[in-house]
């Protein structure tokens, strides 16, 4: 049995559309969450808010974790879908296959801009 009761619990997920935030999403969805999706693709996010059982259980829109404006506005528009928010789970997040001394400065300064920075913008 589960140690935290997920029933009705809204929770917001920055990079749900890829693997690991759909795994998440799908598993909360299993427990009785009420889902918030966030992610860049409209499409992708509305498309995976429908599979995971439409407007009711799950809703989504475009954020991106490097605009504090835009994660303003899309937590703004999930507390007023769903009445309250209670989780959140920022697990939006890049990865460069290339070693640190040949990464280009301008990757690096992304990488830090997406994974954390971003997390403090999400919360």
């Amino acid at each position: 049995m589960s140690k935290y009761k997920l029933k009705d619990k809204v929770v917001v997920i920055t990079g749900s559309t890829g693997g690991l935030g759909l795994a998440i999403a799908q598993a909360l969805q299993a427990k009785g969450a009420k889902l918030v999706l966030l992610d860049l693709d409209l499409n992708k996010v509305e498309s995976q808010a429908k599979q995971l059982g439409g407007q009711s259980i799950a809703a989504g829109w475009v954020a991106d974790v490097r605009s504090l404006e835009s994660l303003e506005m899309a937590m703004a528009n999930a507390a007023q879908h769903f009445g309250k928010i209670d989780v959140v789970i920022a697990n939006a997040g890049i990865a460069s296959t290339e070693a640190l001394e040949h990464m280009a400065p301008e990757t690096f300064e992304r990488t830090i801009d997406i994974n954390l920075t971003g997390v403090f913008r999400t919360f």
